[in-house]
């Protein structure tokens, strides 16, 4: 279930950014690992989900970070906006889905922090 959530040091990236959105998660400070918990979590330590960030980055950013499975069963992926524009980012062949959902949201977080 942990590999649901952004990692820690993405949830600190994503604060900077803005990012304020209740979380279903939050992060221990003593081992910075995942904890959940039956209610929305406020504060500094909040664990966002996977999907939460992405529809984030679609809401406030126009951003669409894809992963996908290409017909050799490679996993990938991309970014793009509506407006036709593409963002390249290192879509190495991952091991697993969450490997690359994980560096999509680097790259997303990336091109932000450049603009």
């Amino acid at each position: 279930m942990k590999n649901l959530f952004c990692s820690y040091e993405q949830s600190l990236a994503l604060k900077e950014l803005g990012f304020d959105e209740p979380c279903f998660g939050f992060f221990d400070t003593f081992t910075n690992e995942v904890k959940g918990g039956n209610f929305p979590c406020e504060g500094s330590n909040k664990a966002p989900l996977k999907s939460q960030v992405f529809k984030w980055f679609r809401d406030r950013y126009n951003l669409f970070g894809i992963v996908y499975s290409d017909l050799s069963w490679n996993i990938t992926g991309g970014i793009a906006n509506t407006y036709g524009d593409t963002y390249d980012w290192d879509s190495e062949k991952f091991k697993t889905y969450e490997e690359a959902e994980s560096a999509c949201i680097d790259k997303l977080i990336e091109i932000i922090k450049e603009k």
